[in-house]
């Protein structure tokens, strides 16, 4: 009788799950089709131009003021375009420097002065000589201290960028968030430019420089046809994630903050895995300090807004390496720094440091408005002999 009763539960069961399998709802070609039919999201590049050196109008003086404050003979400093190396219309705009200025340059006067709806500048250049070159591009805003005697504003409140021009093509791409004056009180506002100069620190005897395309770009969700065809502008309305370099080491951009028995070299040991790195030699300094680093001092940049501190690594041990990446948002003799450690494997690694509610070793909450230093440390054991690692791609990014 239990036998029969067991025989009778179990083909109820089978009859039941088969019911449920025939009546369950079947998904409609339509609904198939439209799974298959929906893209992924395609980002694109928003172009403003701001001068693209086509006619003589671009370069009155009204447009481009050519400092020659220091030069002794303005007339061996010549602007003018050019129909070599053009990379976008027609013409280029050729700079020939005096060989008696230390920083000869131009000055644009009249760009678009909202330069706020944009992630980036950059400007085409190519390096006529057969050697690096030393340039810069500054900005100063409406609130840059401008008097009589200081066109450009005050130092203090400008910000400024360095160029190593490699000979050949060169773009120069210059990340605009969270970037800070000279003297780290305030972010740019760059929805004021008022003034924008670009030239050369102590060129070489009659260096000649081309430069071409000078513009703002964002990053944009592309339309689809039927988005266009509905007028939905979706373009203005999505964009993709927000990043920005650390230090660019893919461009010879190195950190400046080294500590004693420490080293840092540029290295293309491990290209092959995460590009041109930084070679990074950790080593104590002696018995009672048992500690290294490598980073950088007063960051240009404000942190705030970013949500994590990302980068490739290459660690070419065959065990694992213990490190710490330490920020400080104040001088050491202030307050402690954030510290986060990680453990790089053998071989290639990507590393994320998650800066929301980031804490202090004291527990207080970090600011990363204006971070003071960073850097790669390690202590103790792990580098009582030196230990070396390679980084690469240390990048600021926001979440989708």
């Amino acid at each position: 009788m239990l036998k029969k009763r067991i025989i009778n539960v179990i083909s109820l069961t089978f009859l039941l799950s088969v019911c449920l399998v025939v009546n369950a709802p079947a998904k409609s070609k339509k609904d198939l089709q439209n799974k298959q039919d929906k893209p992924e999201p395609v980002y694109v590049e928003d172009v403003k131009m701001l001068c693209d050196f086509e006619t003589a109008e671009d370069i009155k003086p009204d447009k481009i003021f050519v400092e020659i404050e220091e030069v002794k003979d303005p007339q061996n400093f010549k602007v003018e375009l050019s129909k070599e190396y053009v990379t976008s219309g027609k013409s280029s705009l050729k700079m020939t420097f005096p060989t008696d200025a230390p920083y000869p340059g131009i000055h644009f006067i009249n760009l678009p002065k909202d330069w706020s709806q944009y992630d980036k500048v950059q400007l085409d250049i190519y390096n006529s000589q057969d050697e690096i070159l030393e340039t810069f591009l500054a900005v100063a805003d409406e609130d840059a201290g401008f008097t009589e005697k200081s066109y450009f504003g005050t130092n203090k409140f400008r910000c400024s960028t360095n160029i190593r021009l490699q000979p050949g093509k060169n773009t120069l791409e210059w990340e605009l968030a969270g970037l800070l004056v000279h003297d780290r009180s305030r972010e740019v506002e760059w929805s004021k430019i008022k003034r924008v100069a670009f030239g050369c620190n102590n060129p070489p005897a009659g260096a000649v420089i081309y430069i071409d395309n000078f513009r703002l770009t964002k990053t944009v969700l592309k339309e689809t046809d039927k988005e266009k065809k509905e007028n939905k502008k979706t373009a203005n309305k999505s964009k993709g994630p927000k990043a920005a370099l650390v230090l660019d080491v893919a461009k010879g951009e190195m950190p400046g903050a080294i500590s004693d028995n420490s080293m840092a070299t540029l290295s293309a040991d491990y290209e092959k895995e995460i590009g041109l790195a930084l070679k990074i030699t950790l080593a104590h300094r002696d018995a009672d300090k048992p500690w290294g680093w490598v980073g950088a001092n007063k960051i240009n940049r404000s942190w705030s807004g970013f949500d994590v501190i990302k980068f490739d690594a290459y660690n070419p041990y065959e065990s694992s390496l213990a490190l710490s990446f330490v920020i400080r948002d104040m001088p050491a003799s202030a307050g402690k720094p954030f510290n986060k450690g990680f453990v790089l494997q053998p071989g290639k690694n990507q590393v994320e440091i998650v800066l929301i509610d980031a804490k202090a070793e004291d527990g207080r909450e970090m600011s990363f408005k204006s971070p003071e230093s960073w850097s790669f440390s390690a202590a103790g054991e792990v580098i009582k002999q030196p230990k070396t690692f390679y980084v690469s791609n240390i990048r600021l990014e926001t979440g989708e």
